[in-house]
């Protein structure tokens, strides 16, 4: 390999050639912080994308019915499984109350690109129950889930068609 210096304009000090590139001037740091950048930009994901929604006995641990397993005045746990760390917005069409709140932040684990909500879910009425999960800004999934008239004996939920 050969070591010869390189002429420079003036002002530049010289340079040897060495065979390998070299990254020198304007332009090369510009290319270098540029594919600096590259190397570290966050990893681009789906925005706002609820995957499934579950409901599933709360408190009591269970509950039992002829025409359907959900009361009202009995407590169940909301399950969203979504795509992003976007707070997730539970709403129902029916009575109902939410706890701790209606919008919840789930938690999401970056490395997966996968993450969970969860809030507890009462319904105060007997009646058809629509229930929403919904992530900002184009994400959202259904349940239909038929509420019977529910006695909450502390240890069980007993629904009454």
């Amino acid at each position: 390999m050969s070591n010869r210096i390189e002429r420079t304009a003036p002002g530049d000090r010289p340079r040897r050639r060495t065979g390998r590139v070299q990254v020198t001037g304007t332009v090369g740091a510009a290319a270098a912080m540029l594919f600096a950048t590259v190397l570290v930009a966050p990893t681009v994901h789906a925005a706002g994308t609820v995957t499934s929604l579950n409901a599933s006995p709360g408190s009591p641990a269970q509950s039992v019915g002829l025409t359907s397993q959900y009361g009202s005045n009995c407590t169940y746990t909301l399950t969203a499984a979504v795509g992003d760390y976007h707070n997730v917005r539970f709403t129902d069409t029916g009575a109902a109350t939410f706890a701790p709140n209606a919008t919840v932040i789930p938690y999401y684990d970056s490395h997966t690109s996968r993450g969970q909500a969860t809030v507890s879910w009462t319904p105060t009425a007997p009646g058809q129950h629509h229930l929403y999960a919904e992530q900002y800004p184009n994400g959202s999934l259904a349940i239909d889930l038929l509420v019977g008239t529910g006695v909450n004996t502390g240890s069980a939920c007993l629904v009454l068609p």
